[in-house]
């Protein structure tokens, strides 16, 4: 683990918060099936465009897929995307199905995707990504996928397992959990973050635009506010947001024998709290402004 001195902690802890965008679709954490909400600064994630995607294909009703035979379509903005798998149904998702999907310059919503994810199915139950209540488990496999908003750029390597339940149109959790998630960050072309993100998982719930979600994982890599750094980041207390900003919420980052602590103060501020030892003396506290923790990135 990578040592956090005094100077580093508000950049330990703004990368730690942001590490969470690579497994989560929102800034507080909770996947964009949930909320959708997202803080200005904070780093594009891919599970919002890949459950997008996975919809799109079932509440189209693509004909049934056979392996080796590969199917294009044009996307709504440009480019296409290519599927490849195994569907046995025409007219609902089925325990098993499994789709390659691959990207060309594809454009859906406003976001520019490329690159390639695999899924497959499992508990799988009735009108699963077409009706109000449903509930799936996807396992994703990204290899080399990108995700573009306006000149922000985020490829994802590596597994996933996304647990949604959905008990109506408004009401929904889901569990994300993975063994290794690779992201990259760029930023107007400039590689600005490369995290690996181990053992990670997020837990979230939405009842219409409230949500609260925790998160827990290893992360290392690089920034460049950073460098090289190894971190062990846990939720204290949930984030809650309801449509913006997080407004409650801790989570605790932890280094060799040192630690910061993030709380969010009020919706518009952040407090520290440093810990040099890292046995929850705080040695240093600071408040600062969401702008100004997301600065640290």
């Amino acid at each position: 683990m990578s040592t956090i001195s005094a100077v580093s902690a508000p950049k330990a802890a703004s990368n730690a918060y942001a590490a969470n965008a690579a497994i989560s679709g929102s800034s507080s954490a909770v996947t964009g099936a949930l909320t959708g909400v997202s803080i200005q600064g904070m780093p594009i994630n891919a599970v919002t465009p890949t459950l997008d995607l996975i919809t799109r294909v079932y509440q189209h009703r693509l004909p049934v897929l056979l392996t080796g035979i590969a199917l294009t379509e044009n996307c709504a903005g440009g480019g296409t995307i290519a599927l490849n798998g195994t569907v046995k149904s025409d007219l609902v998702a089925t325990n098993g199905d499994t789709i390659t999907f691959t990207a060309t310059n594809c454009v859906e919503s406003g976001i520019s995707m490329n690159g390639a994810f695999k899924i497959t199915l499992s508990g799988v139950s009735a009108a699963a990504f077409t009706g109000n209540a449903w509930s799936a488990t996807i396992d994703v496999l990204f290899t080399a996928f990108t995700v573009t908003t306006g000149s922000d750029a985020a490829t994802v390597n590596g597994d996933m397992k996304i647990a949604i339940f959905q008990t109506s149109s408004t009401a929904s959790s889901v569990a994300i959990t993975g063994k290794s998630l690779q992201t990259s960050d760029r930023k107007v072309g400039i590689n600005v973050a490369s995290r690996t993100l181990t053992d990670y998982s997020v837990t979230g719930s939405a009842q219409g635009t409230a949500a609260t979600s925790s998160a827990n994982f290893t992360v290392s890599g690089n920034t460049s506010a950073l460098g090289n750094f190894e971190y062990q980041v846990k939720t204290l207390q949930p984030f809650v947001s309801n449509g913006g900003a997080p407004t409650a919420g801790a989570l605790s980052v932890s280094g060799n024998a040192s630690s910061v602590t993030m709380t969010v103060a009020a919706p518009s501020s952040v407090r520290l709290d440093y810990s040099a030892k890292g046995d929850g003396v705080t040695t240093q506290t600071t408040t600062v402004g969401w702008a100004a923790f997301l600065a640290n990135l």
